[in-house]
């Protein structure tokens, strides 16, 4: 989380910032998995969200949260062909879940974009400086 701040301090004045994942994510979604996972326990938890609140007082809110996701399937393909964790891949429903559950409670305006048949390249190009977009 604090490394997203830092980033964002660098990046503030700029005309467009893009981020890949937020601090309300990690605290949301990826802080509240490792609690259930045994990772954190419930005093760590609090200080972590703690954390984020305080931080993201400093930060202005996202003007559109672009969520891109594949099917169920490929995402498991994904995930494989990666050698993640088994870990990633048993806590995988759940991972999904909160992702919904944390999408369901943003304010900002949010595009879902299925990219099971987009590649990395084709990403990263889209995000790029030289993009046509």
């Amino acid at each position: 989380m604090r490394s997203r701040y830092d980033m964002w301090r660098g990046l503030s004045g700029a005309s467009q910032v893009v981020f890949d994942r937020s601090i309300d994510e990690d605290a949301q979604v990826f802080c509240r998995l490792h609690l259930e996972l045994g990772f954190l326990n419930e005093q760590e938890f609090g200080q972590l969200q703690a954390f984020a609140k305080d931080l993201q007082a400093k930060m202005p809110g996202p003007d559109l949260i672009l969520f891109m996701s594949p099917e169920r399937r490929v995402l498991t393909e994904r995930i494989t062909e990666a050698t993640h964790p088994d870990l990633i891949l048993r806590s995988l429903e759940r991972q999904l879940s909160l992702y919904a559950e944390w999408l369901d409670t943003r304010p900002e305006e949010a595009l879902r974009l299925d990219n099971s048949r987009c590649g990395v390249k084709t990403i990263q190009q889209l995000f790029s400086e030289n993009s046509r977009c």
